[in-house]
């Protein structure tokens, strides 16, 4: 799903104002719900209103799956926009599988049981190492990108070199 931003008046019953990912709040936006095959081709699509959220529109895109096409075997790819238990049941209500990003810190068993668990990451490429952990009936692949980490790293240091500076200057 993504949001699609356009000018002038629109179809009253889509165009309206809502999270804009194009970052264009003055707008008026419609929702754009793809479904595409695993090569990327597009089968079919929905339009919602612009004020639909991204899990409204994703459940929609969910039943469109199961009542249009009656396809037996899906996948469904989604970021961590679109987690909620709600989201979790209707899949598993239709026994599609699922790969879901999700927060790191937000996700109990993510934060208590995953992320604690050792083992070699295996390096997919120079910005992009994995491990997988296996917890319940769930299967994690924790992700790792040295380059970001580095890049994170720095920044921190050199808000912690700022607030020091401020610190020094500033007794407020």
């Amino acid at each position: 799903t993504t949001s699609v931003f356009f000018y002038g008046q629109g179809p009253e019953e889509l165009a309206r104002r809502g999270y804009s990912k194009d970052h264009r709040p003055d707008c008026l936006q419609f929702m754009l719900g793809l479904l595409v095959t695993k090569e990327g081709k597009p089968i079919a699509h929905e339009i919602f209103p612009g004020n639909c959220s991204d899990k409204e529109a994703f459940k929609k895109m969910i039943e469109v799956c199961k009542k249009r096409f009656n396809i037996r075997r899906i996948i469904l790819v989604a970021d961590r926009g679109m987690i909620s238990r709600e989201i979790r049941d209707i899949l598993e209500k239709h026994e599609y599988e699922y790969i879901l990003g999700c927060k790191m810190r937000n996700t109990v068993a993510v934060k208590h049981y995953v992320l604690s668990q050792p083992g070699p990451f295996t390096k997919v490429s120079d910005s992009l190492e994995v491990l997988e952990v296996k917890h319940l009936d769930n299967r994690y692949i924790v992700c790792f990108n040295p380059k970001e980490a580095a890049k994170q790293k720095e920044d921190r240091k050199a808000i912690i070199e700022q607030l020091k500076q401020k610190l020094q200057s500033d007794a407020k």
